[in-house]
């Protein structure tokens, strides 16, 4: 599911309600698990709710471009501010002004507030795997609804 997801997420909340009760179907199937509520069978089975992992996915994705692991230079999509002195992380990215709802959901207009958010701990890191790990203690200030 997260492949690609840059590019096909749009964020409706439709779509991914529908992808969310697809794996809530599945988590039910297993044995043991169906009588705790979702979120408890998403963190027994170590798993993110289709929306975190949409949104991880896209900051991982970030994270690739910033450090040159992705063929894509960050001046090909996001507006770099002009300033060196930022507050928070040497990584901020500026966000234009759109008047179009299609264009706010573009990659490299979404994921930008959540990634200015982040520290510079986080988005310094040497590895795309020590990336991961600051994104746990970094967006668990994010609450989902787990409501079935």
């Amino acid at each position: 599911m997260e492949f690609g997801s840059t590019v096909w997420n749009t964020g409706y909340h439709r779509d991914q309600r529908l992808l969310e009760s697809v794996q809530r179907r599945w988590t039910k199937q297993i044995n043991g698990l169906s009588e705790l509520s979702y979120a408890d069978r998403l963190k027994n089975l170590g798993l993110y709710s289709v929306k975190e992992r949409l949104i991880r996915a896209d900051l991982i994705k970030c994270w690739k471009i910033f450090h040159r692991q992705s063929p894509i230079a960050p001046p090909e999509l996001f507006s770099l501010p002009s300033l060196t002195h930022t507050r928070g992380h040497r990584f901020k990215v500026a966000k234009p002004h759109t008047s179009a709802e299609c264009r706010r959901r573009f990659f490299s207009i979404k994921c930008i507030d959540l990634w200015n958010s982040l520290s510079d701990d986080a988005v310094s890191a040497d590895s795309v795997a020590s990336f991961k790990k600051s994104l746990l203690s970094q967006l668990g200030h994010i609450l989902f609804d787990y409501t079935e």
